[in-house]
């Protein structure tokens, strides 16, 4: 081997390490509840969501059917403390019961030595419609 055949090989190591920690360093979510694309039969009173690492919570709503949003927790709310973690559960105000697709939208930040990294997504579920019921009949 020569010795511009051994400098090759430890640049390209060098400009591939950076690479390889970088995406050490990256969060995905890994789970949720209700599951991604689940479909489910009753109400649905919390949601939770967890990532591959450790994260700071900034933001999470579930968007409705009706393409309205319900914010269960935003950072800049100054009623908000911060969360950091890999797991959260989040409450809703009232249990979700309506039939229709519903979207866990989120937003987390990941620290990194020297950056700080946005991470937004979302993950989906259904909640079945209730069955239509027939008019009782009158009675003749």
């Amino acid at each position: 081997m020569t010795l511009r055949g051994i400098f090759l090989g430890l640049a390209l190591v060098a400009a591939a390490a950076p690479l390889a920690a970088q995406a050490q360093q990256s969060a995905v979510l890994v789970a949720a509840t209700p599951q991604n694309e689940a479909v489910v039969s009753g109400p649905v009173s919390n949601v939770t969501i967890i990532f591959s690492r450790e994260v700071d919570l900034v933001h999470v709503d579930v968007e409705l059917p009706d393409q309205s949003k319900l914010v269960l927790f935003d950072i800049f709310d100054r009623e908000d403390p911060a969360r950091k973690g890999k797991s959260f559960t989040l409450a809703l105000p009232a249990p979700l019961t309506a039939g229709g697709q519903y979207y866990i939208n989120y937003a987390v930040s990941v620290t990194n030595p020297g950056s700080t990294d946005a991470i937004a997504g979302f993950t989906g579920f259904e909640i079945e419609a209730e069955p239509a019921t027939e008019p009782a009949a009158e009675a003749e």
